[in-house]
């Protein structure tokens, strides 16, 4: 039986892909829909069509006529083509498609095959590979997201434009990336895998408002779970620089051991947790990032540290790398949609910072932060009642946001509300925001 959360993180990444690939769009859809509803012979069969029709594109484009070739003849006309690895998931989608085809046993498989969650995985494990594969060789240019008209900012709002991009570009970027606030009840976490205890570290990622890892990127042996363990509890609480005395115990638990490079994603992202509480230097804290996104993909939060890393290091192009990935395998987790839009807007990419932050408060409404981020986004676009509407719902969601209560003083500034204005930069020096103490008299 396949995990749920390994299930839905492929369902997941599939259905991102699902915007960039035209015509084969809907079948893609389809066969997360039908993943979801349990249709698993279902998704075997859509597989098959989707990759059929990649196949088909291919040789279009080299001016071939495929015709209604089936995927088996498919295959065989491009023998030697496709790259290794690619051609054997192809082969992998074709086997499956196969067995979804038999719904009456009159076959091989006698009285029929059930198809059950453990084939869909199989299959979709095979399909997000191929997806990658494709949409790298042959959509390079494809955007992420659909662009939206830029919009030029108002005239007459003098400095209180000028404050909300400083603020997005320098605090509000720090204080998103670094910020922990969940946007949604706790992950509640897999069944223990082979009598293994995963609570303290679950408890780890509860505290942070962190995804739980996916199956794959844990350990499946005692030793390797024990050092992470032994660690968890002492980085509980932690933050960059903060070197306690836990921290440095944390760090020594997980060293012991790093010397046999364990290939446990989990194990190089506590690694990199701690080394940051210990005030390592960055490039050591990247080093073990890197390390444990070669053991495992599939884990936001390797790749949201990687982005804040680049970011603050002036790498703003790598960082939007990185938080797409991050979002990508972690939809359900606001801070790297968060970090993406903001590192939109510090490469002066407005349009598509615009359609981030949209997409963040559709898709997580409870998510104070990313009202936030919008807010302030709005502000310095010269969008004064927006910029309100998202600043108020922000403080609303999370009272004790003290950024968003100074940003909101400044919208309301800028709206002409002075006593609401005060209010808000009042209530953003009492939660110990230093920028709101000369404006509160």
């Amino acid at each position: 039986m396949a995990s749920p959360s390994h299930l839905e993180t492929l369902i997941r990444r599939v259905e991102a892909h699902a915007p960039a690939f035209g015509r084969a769009a809907p079948d893609i859809t389809a066969i997360c829909a039908r993943a979801r509803s349990g249709d698993y012979r279902g998704v075997l069969q859509n597989t098959r069509l989707v990759v059929e029709t990649l196949l088909r594109a291919i040789l279009a484009n080299k001016k071939q006529t495929p015709g209604k070739q089936t995927l088996e003849q498919l295959v065989s006309k491009m023998q030697g083509e496709l790259p290794t690895a690619v051609a054997v998931h192809v082969r992998t989608i074709q086997a499956w498609g196969n067995v979804g085809a038999h719904d009456h046993g009159d076959d091989l498989f006698g009285g029929g095959l059930e198809v059950t969650d453990q084939e869909a995985t199989s299959a979709l494990t095979a399909l997000v590979a191929i997806l990658d594969w494709y949409r790298g060789a042959h959509l390079q240019d494809a955007p992420s997201a659909p662009e939206a008209p830029a919009v030029a900012p108002k005239k007459g709002v003098g400095l209180v434009v000028g404050a909300a991009v400083a603020l997005v570009a320098a605090a509000g970027v720090a204080y998103a990336v670094l910020g922990r606030t969940p946007e949604q009840p706790p992950p509640t976490p897999p069944p223990v895998a082979q009598g293994l205890d995963f609570g303290p570290l679950d408890a780890l990622y509860q505290q942070r408002g962190l995804p739980l890892p996916a199956e794959s990127c844990r350990p499946n042996r005692a030793e390797d779970l024990a050092p992470l363990v032994a660690a968890a509890p002492r980085l509980m609480g932690g933050d960059p620089g903060t070197k306690r005395p836990q921290d440095a115990e944390a760090l020594k638990a997980l060293e012991a051991v790093e010397e046999a490079r364990p290939p446990v994603g989990e194990y190089w992202l506590l690694l990199a947790l701690a080394r940051s509480f210990n005030g390592a230097p960055d490039d050591e804290v990247l080093a073990a990032l890197t390390e444990g996104q070669a053991h495992c993909d599939e884990m936001t939060e390797l790749y949201n540290m990687q982005g804040k890393l680049l970011f603050k290091a002036g790498d703003v192009k790598g960082a939007v790398k990185a938080f797409k990935r991050a979002v990508a395998v972690g939809e359900g987790y606001g801070a790297p949609r968060l970090n993406l839009a903001l590192a939109y807007v510090e490469a002066k990419d407005l349009p598509r910072a615009r359609v981030t932050f949209d997409e963040l408060v559709q898709t997580l409404p409870k998510y104070g932060p990313g009202y936030r981020g919008r807010g302030a986004f709005r502000l310095g676009q010269g969008e004064v009642e927006g910029a309100v509407a998202d600043l108020r719902q922000a403080t609303t969601l999370d009272p004790e946001d003290g950024l968003g209560h100074l940003l909101l003083g400044q919208a309301l500034a800028g709206a002409k509300d002075a006593e609401g204005a005060k209010a808000a930069f009042c209530q953003a020096k009492a939660l110990g925001v230093t920028a709101a103490a000369g404006l509160c008299p």
